[in-house]
């Protein structure tokens, strides 16, 4: 029975790591398709702010510029969007 819970522990701190892996490459794409694309040596800055010398102040920073972009881009959508219709109904 010990081992059954060792092994689910085990398996539980495998996959919440996997996770936080996954959310941060999640914020990694969007960051770079906010930036409009990166160049090698802004990845690999990207990757040494994420993965080898990780800085929680500089991930929250990107974080927020990321959901501020997306923001301001479904902002853009829906005015685009009511200008056409606007513009259906005359």
């Amino acid at each position: 029975m010990v081992l059954v819970i060792l092994l689910s522990f085990g398996a539980n701190v495998w996959q919440l790591n996997r996770n936080s892996q996954l959310k941060d490459n999640d914020l990694k794409y969007r960051y770079i398709k906010s930036t409009n694309g990166i160049n090698p040596e802004n990845l690999y800055k990207l990757e040494d702010i994420f993965q080898y010398n990780r800085d929680k102040k500089l991930v929250k920073e990107i974080r927020g510029n990321v959901e501020e972009y997306e923001r301001k881009l479904i902002e853009i959508v829906k005015e685009i969007e009511r200008n056409r219709i606007k513009n259906e109904q005359k």
